[in-house]
């Protein structure tokens, strides 16, 4: 399940399933991100080292620009046809669609493969009021 893609303002990307070599840079990712303090229910500072060895594979998905990751999605099935999705995508690519492809692609080919019924996101705006949508 691998998808080129053109992302507004920015080279090609691909979006394709997590792979074991993915673990340290998506880990790094996820520090980064946790740095800015805002979006995601981590705080600074992360054990890269850590966090790499204990990330699931299955259910994430990585967009790619050339070697680097850009962007994650993890599904996180809790049953009865339910999930939680975390994204992070680097600050540098935010608003150029790098978020919008991976949700895509989960609704193209990870429901199926995790057993989900539909995705319907909820996320943190940077105010963390909590909205809903797609």
């Amino acid at each position: 399940m691998e998808k080129m893609t053109r992302v507004t303002n920015a080279a090609a990307i691909r979006i394709r399933p997590a792979e074991e070599r993915d673990r340290l840079p998506l880990a790094e990712l996820f520090a980064a991100v946790a740095e800015e303090r805002d979006g995601i229910a981590t705080e600074p500072p992360v054990d890269i080292e850590a966090r790499a060895a204990r990330w699931r594979l299955d259910g994430s998905l990585v967009a790619v620009d050339g070697d680097e990751i850009v962007g994650s999605l993890f599904i996180d099935t809790g049953g009865h046809g339910y999930g939680e999705i975390g994204m992070t995508v680097a600050r540098d690519w935010r608003g150029r669609g790098v978020g919008s492809e991976l949700m895509a692609a989960a609704r193209r080919a990870e429901i199926q493969s995790v057993g989900l019924i539909s995705i319907s996101p909820e996320f943190r705006l940077p105010d963390r009021s909590l909205s809903a949508s797609v």
